[in-house]
């Protein structure tokens, strides 16, 4: 093409695919225009825009680098990650969920290539959405991840934003080998931590319904009296989302039936305003005995 008509002659971009001789790749192309030296206000103008040109593709090549090497991370293709990275991929980088490749590899257990972005410079304690790696380990169930994490330092009481510790994210999905690993003497989990709202593990596996987990607690010592902030018990809990099951073995096991919290509802108002007829039944029924 040609800017006006006593300007230079601007070189013409032809794609490498239609196998001219002497054909510029785009970048090379952009490249070089703006590097050249300013010969009129044209010829200026050209370069300013070829120059913003060249940072949108870098931009764009650089975007398309980093999701590929996301990619890797999620396959757990630890050769890839290394080609990529030595491209120029970034192991800090997050992803659109704010997550490091450290936090996917904790999601889905990849324990070579977290080993590998920890030799470069990953930190096992760098927080994502408020939590550690540890705390996605636990409630993904990754018991090996976990353990390579802990050997590594990380804090097995580690708080996320919300105040809650990677056994209240076990107990929530109901990971009984995690608990169970936690809470051994020598990795010293909590057992009645509190979150900033002052829910424990113990409630946090009564609103899931996770009645193995709540025998697992209890057996260790978890109360079954214990109060959030708001003054309600693992039975309140349980109740929301009608878990039957959990709630006549927190009975037997010592919880109030008539609990009132600091609202003045009991398990069974919780079980009512949510359509759980079936526990109403039980705790009423329990209530007259």
């Amino acid at each position: 093409m040609q800017i006006g008509s006593t300007s230079p002659v601007v070189p013409v971009y032809e794609a490498t695919s239609l196998g001219r001789p002497g054909a510029l790749s785009l970048r090379t192309f952009l490249q070089r225009l703006a590097a050249e030296e300013k010969q009129t206000h044209a010829r200026e103008g050209a370069q300013i825009a070829a120059a913003e040109a060249l940072a949108l593709l870098e931009e764009a090549a650089g975007a398309r680098l980093q999701l590929r090497f996301f990619d890797a991370v999620e396959a757990g293709d630890l050769t890839e990650c290394r080609n990529l990275h030595a491209e120029g991929a970034s192991i800090h980088a997050c992803d659109d969920q704010q997550l490091s490749p450290i936090h996917i590899c904790a999601q889905l257990g990849h324990v070579e290539v977290a080993m590998w972005l920890k030799s470069e410079g990953a930190a096992i304690d760098a927080g994502a959405n408020g939590q550690v790696a540890l705390h996605f380990a636990c409630v993904h169930g990754e018991l090996p991840f976990a353990k390579w994490l802990v050997s590594e330092g990380a804090d097995v009481n580690a708080r996320a934003d919300n105040g809650a510790m990677p056994l209240h994210g076990a107990c929530q999905e109901g990971h009984i080998e995690v608990i169970e690993w936690l809470l051994e003497a020598h990795q010293g989990a909590i057992l009645d931590a509190a979150d900033e709202d002052g829910a424990q593990p113990l409630h946090a596996a009564c609103q899931e319904g996770h009645l193995a987990v709540v025998e697992l607690l209890c057996a260790r010592g978890a109360n079954v009296r214990a109060t959030d902030d708001d003054g309600r018990g693992p039975l309140h809990a349980c109740c929301v989302n009608g878990h039957l099951d959990v709630a006549q073995r927190l009975v037997e096991l010592g919880a109030n039936a008539d609990a009132y919290d600091r609202l003045g509802k009991r398990p069974a108002d919780f079980a009512a305003a949510n359509g759980h007829t079936e526990v109403v039944e039980w705790l009423e029924g329990r209530a007259k005995d």
